[in-house]
């Protein structure tokens, strides 16, 4: 089904990140049920475009970065009057800006993972300052919004008011069964078993926000008569310090990093609970992932995010951002204390199946294209 104007998803690149590969899947559904739907890209190389399945509908912009691509993303949009959803705040700031200057015919709907409200503790009062001024001039010019969580909703009506512009929830759509089909295929044997009584993972970009410091450092307090191993999946500008960190508290033999895997859930089955330990967090939808699988989840209870996902103890444990003690007594607790119902979990992992976000995409986008 093609539509009058275009519309594409844009987003800088194919990293491994979350919001990256959550597009990626929502691209991929909506051309899957013949909706036509491009995917706008800077640099079409990455650990994710071996995931899109419709590479002729991807479209690059050759640029070095957003603010160098400047000119190059605002002559591209001018070619055709678009429905743009942008991913991001970076990127979508962006793209409001260059609608009010040049795109006067297109519309932009900004796709929030993150809430602005996390990012003092990341960035400093100083750019959070200047991030929020520019929310609340420019996204009032978007023709609407999507965040991830219910939280987030709130966040942002309280920078740009609740009549400013229409703001929806839709939850990160999840491919339950494709994650179960991917699990069942062998782990390579160049990773061997830990052979430790007990496995925790994390997946996910190695960065500051997901405060993977804090977690090896915890790791490193937990008694010895607790057999334990951690498997860090993922890569990032944070890794070579993490193993750096690794090595100062000794644990190497506890914890291992076995970089980007296209199919990390391959490693996650084997898992007696994920963690996550991030300062911050949009929606992660690897804790859904993990459920999928029927694996505990043990999570930091950040501003927005998985507080919608851990709704009960029967899924897992929240602990206080950054409270070592409390984050060593779930590990504990989870691993060694406490039995879970993986077909339980399973079972909750449903309230976020994929139909349902891919219909309420469909739903907005038919809304759009009539205004």
């Amino acid at each position: 089904m093609k539509f009058e104007p275009k519309v594409c998803f844009f987003m800088p690149s194919l990293d491994g990140g979350g919001a990256e590969k959550v597009t990626i899947n929502i691209f991929n559904e909506l051309n899957l049920r013949g909706i036509d739907v491009e995917l706008v890209v800077l640099n079409d190389e990455g650990p994710l475009k071996e995931f899109i399945q419709f590479k002729e509908r991807m479209k690059v912009i050759p640029a070095k970065s957003l603010i160098w691509g400047f000119f190059d993303i605002a002559k591209f949009f001018k070619k055709d009057k678009y429905l743009i959803f942008s991913i991001m705040t970076q990127p979508s700031l962006l793209m409001l800006l260059i609608k009010v200057l040049f795109l006067k015919q297109s519309q932009i709907v900004v796709v929030e993972h993150s809430s602005f409200l996390n990012w003092k503790a990341i960035y400093g009062e100083t750019k959070f300052n200047i991030y929020k001024f520019l929310i609340k001039k420019l996204y009032p010019r978007s023709s609407s919004i999507i965040t991830v969580s219910n939280k987030m909703i709130s966040d942002f009506t309280s920078i740009i008011g609740s009549n400013s512009v229409e703001i929806n929830c839709i939850y990160n759509p999840i491919d339950l069964e494709g994650i179960r089909r991917l699990a069942k295929v062998p782990i390579p044997s160049k990773f061997p078993d830990n052979k430790k009584e007990k496995k925790l993972v994390f997946v996910g970009r190695l960065s500051k926000e997901k405060n993977l410091g804090f977690l090896i450092e915890t790791i490193a307090t937990i008694p010895s008569s607790y057999s334990l191993c951690l498997d860090i999946i993922g890569t990032g500008s944070e890794e070579a310090f993490l193993k750096d960190k690794v090595k100062q508290l000794q644990i190497e033999n506890t914890v291992r990093f076995l970089g980007f895997q296209s199919n990390p859930y391959q490693y996650l089955k084997d898992a007696d609970a994920l963690v996550l330990t991030s300062k911050v967090e949009g929606f992660p939808s690897v804790l859904i992932e993990a459920m999928a699988l029927g694996i505990p989840l043990i999570s930091t209870d950040c501003h927005t995010g998985p507080s919608e996902i851990i709704i009960d103890d029967s899924l897992g444990e929240l602990v206080v951002v950054n409270d070592k003690e409390a984050l060593s007594k779930a590990i504990v607790k989870v691993l060694f204390e406490r039995s879970y119902s993986s077909n339980a979990i399973r079972h909750s992992a449903n309230r976020f199946l994929i139909d349902k976000s891919i219909e309420d995409y469909i739903c907005l986008i038919n809304r759009h294209i009539k205004k």
